[in-house]
């Protein structure tokens, strides 16, 4: 481990002595009752970097270094693979696992390690604001999941994980005083599959009010929305897309947030109520349920071309958050979501201290629920986890269970220093 973090100085302080600003992390995880290797620690270092070109030029750019140790989920798949019927098959008939050339660190090549997160170059016209490059683009008002955004991520349960970068030119033009037209033209990142968005927003009656059209060539569909975002009272949205796939199935988020005050130094408490119309109410949790890629049985690397399909699998959920300032450096919170036709679910509680304006120290959790004790989609039961089939037409099918990768809880204790 000694030698692991050497490595990593050297390799993140020439970027640190040069950079401008940026951040450092070091995470550790502990999957509760889950079989194998319990344990992760990931080391991540971002540099931000900023050169003026010339007068309203800027280039920006920053990194990812990350390293990680311990779990590794093909690992887990592979020692549930060779343990079952399938493994001896497997072995007889030549099969070679995807091997890393360093195992511990799980790495072959620098991209396992080495990432251009952000890099795009910025005009600022009189008249609009142009950047194109790799860019971070995030719509939507919704508090959990966006309808309207044209690339959603789910960051509920990681909350120290940045939105990834998008490929894209975006341009912002300003309409009068109280409203602005934004368009996105990009791709994927193999530059594959066509993307664009636009959106207008203006203000009108004291809410917010944009109106979203979208086509992403991933997935050959496309989306139309809108999005208000208000306050009568408690603040409150509402947010709608309406899917071109067939023109009828739409997603709608609607919720609101209320600020507590004389509770400590301030409550915050959120709601909401999401429905995803491409989702099914007879949702099966199978192994994908864990993030597992059988795929990689075949040793095949397939491009995700469904980037942007459902997120979710069901249809109706209800999300919740709370948020206890116990003092102006100390944070107490809970998010939570759950599947109201399965009944299942998870909630991430954590606690959050600022000692300084440079440090920051977390503790999160995740934590799976099944209210009805029939398993769904967040809370697989064993027998969903079991992937049985049979290698040739009629003969016996073989088994892998893979109920040993679920865990009871997951744990993460992480820091970042901020420079």
């Amino acid at each position: 481990m000694r030698r692991v973090l050497w490595a990593f100085a050297l390799l993140v302080w020439p970027a640190l002595t040069h950079a401008e600003g940026g951040y450092g992390e070091i995470r550790g995880n502990w999957q509760v009752g889950a079989e194998g290797e319990q344990w992760q620690l990931v080391e991540r270092f971002r540099p931000r970097f900023t050169v003026e070109l010339a007068e309203r030029w800027a280039l920006f750019s920053e990194l990812e270094v990350a390293l990680r140790q311990g779990r590794n989920q093909l690992d887990e798949v592979k020692r549930a693979v060779q343990g079952s019927d399938l493994g001896p098959i497997l072995e007889s008939a030549g099969y070679q696992w995807p091997q890393e050339e360093n195992d511990f660190l799980k790495i072959s090549r620098a991209q396992d390690y080495l990432e251009v997160a952000r890099l795009y170059v910025d005009w600022y016209h009189p008249s609009f604001d142009f950047r194109v490059g790799r860019q971070s683009i995030y719509w939507g008002s919704a508090a959990f999941l966006n309808p309207t955004d044209p690339f959603p991520e789910f960051l509920i349960a990681e909350p120290w994980r940045p939105r990834r970068g998008l490929n894209a030119g975006r341009i912002s033009i300003p309409i009068g005083e109280d409203s602005d037209l934004m368009v996105v033209l990009g791709g994927n990142d193999t530059l594959t599959h066509f993307r664009a968005a636009s959106r207008f927003r203006t203000t009108a009656a004291l809410a917010d009010i944009s109106v979203v059209g979208a086509y992403r060539g991933d997935d050959g569909d496309g989306l139309i929305g809108i999005d208000l975002r208000g306050t009568y009272g408690v603040g409150y949205w509402v947010e709608s897309a309406l899917w071109s796939s067939d023109w009828a199935s739409f997603d709608v988020a609607v919720g609101v947030d209320y600020s507590v005050d004389g509770l400590f130094e301030g409550l915050i408490v959120m709601a909401q109520y999401y429905y995803n119309g491409r989702g099914t109410t007879d949702v099966t949790a199978k192994a994908s349920s864990l993030g597992l890629d059988l795929d990689a049985l075949a040793g095949d690397t397939v491009e995700d071309t469904r980037s942007f399909g459902p997120i979710l699998q069901g249809k109706h959920y209800g999300m919740t958050a709370l948020t206890l300032a116990l003092s102006m450096d100390t944070t107490l919170g809970t998010t939570g979501i759950l599947n109201l036709v399965d009944h299942t679910g998870f909630f991430v509680p954590s606690l959050t201290h600022r000692p300084n304006d440079w440090l920051e120290l977390s503790i999160t959790g995740q934590v799976p629920l099944d209210l009805s004790g029939e398993g769904g989609e967040f809370l697989p039961r064993d027998a969903d986890l079991l992937f049985r089939q049979s290698l040739i037409e009629g003969g016996e099918p073989v088994e892998v269970d893979f109920s040993g990768l679920r865990s009871k809880a997951s744990i993460t204790v992480w820091s970042r220093f901020s420079y």
